[in-house]
């Protein structure tokens, strides 16, 4: 199923409150596939703050990724070698302002190295990360809006993803968000448990810095893997101790789309991959911050 970059960062995208706040986490996560390949990954990072006063908070934060591809078709013009596993590195700093009209300044930035580690020459692996976020929160409501746009290849487009979100605490247990870039619902039972459901963009960009020879295409160069894939599905949380949680969610992708472009980032081919079911199990640790949160 095949839509336009620009209709599916407009239909949903992942920009999450976990993105935003100090944290301490680590997660893993399957895209299984029968058609051509399936995605193992593993995060782990940190945001912790080393400023932080009423008016502006400054964090220090690092992730890594371990991406792998299992490949199972085996009917393509080229060898697997070269694109089966991709090691993500990204250190970034975060700045936020509260202003005195409920209005608030979010600002991340970062670093990326994402390649395959064939060989020495990075030249090409570095990518740039940014956010930046206004923010508007009513306590008589309970809601808030957030405007903004988030620049990160990991979600495997060049161009920024614009952020445009409505947030509510309905009720004491009930809360959503609506807008661009991230929608989901959620629900408190008891004092453990938290329900929900979510749709959200996510992808992977990484480079192989050794020449891969594509027959059919008279393509042998170095070049990038690129996968986009919107989810939906459904998630639990578990209240371990005091601010960390078990999370685990689950779903099918409604978009996916996985293939190889040149150090230029033009496609040179497609795998036309099939939609596939998802899992992913991790831990959270919350480090408050009001600023964030």
């Amino acid at each position: 199923m095949k839509f336009s970059p620009i209709f599916i960062t407009l239909l949903i995208g992942q920009f999450s409150s976990a993105q935003l706040s100090d944290n301490l986490y680590v997660n893993g996560g399957i895209l299984s596939s029968n058609s051509v390949t399936d995605v193992y990954q593993f995060n782990a990072g940190f945001s912790v703050p080393i400023f932080k006063n009423e008016k502006n908070s400054f964090s220090l934060g690092f992730d890594y990724k371990y991406t792998n591809y299992s490949f199972v078709d085996e009917d393509v013009p080229f060898s697997f070698d070269q694109l089966e596993q991709f090691y993500t590195y990204t250190p970034t700093l975060k700045y936020a302002h509260a202003f005195s009209n409920k209005w608030s300044l979010i600002i991340k930035g970062g670093g990326q190295l994402a390649t395959n580690y064939d060989t020495n020459d990075f030249k090409d692996s570095y990518y740039f990360n940014g956010t930046i976020l206004v923010r508007k929160t009513d306590s008589t409501t309970n809601s808030s809006w957030t405007f903004g746009a988030t620049y990160n290849p990991q979600y495997g487009f060049r161009t920024p993803i614009p952020v445009i979100a409505y947030t509510k605490q309905a009720t004491e247990r009930w809360s959503y968000q609506i807008g661009i870039p991230e929608m989901y619902t959620k629900y408190i039972v008891g004092k453990a448990h938290t329900f929900s459901a979510f749709a959200k963009l996510d992808g992977f960009m990484g480079t192989f810095n050794d020449n891969l020879e594509i027959r059919t295409e008279s393509y042998e160069d170095t070049g990038i893997l690129r996968q986009t894939y919107v989810l939906a599905g459904f998630g639990y949380d578990l209240n371990l101790w005091k601010n960390s949680k078990l999370q685990l969610k689950a779903g099918k992708t409604f978009y996916n789309d996985l293939s190889i472009l040149d150090p230029e980032n033009n496609e040179v081919y497609n795998f036309d991959i099939e939609d596939s079911f998802y899992i992913n199990l991790g831990i959270n640790w919350t480090i408050p911050n009001k600023l964030l949160d």
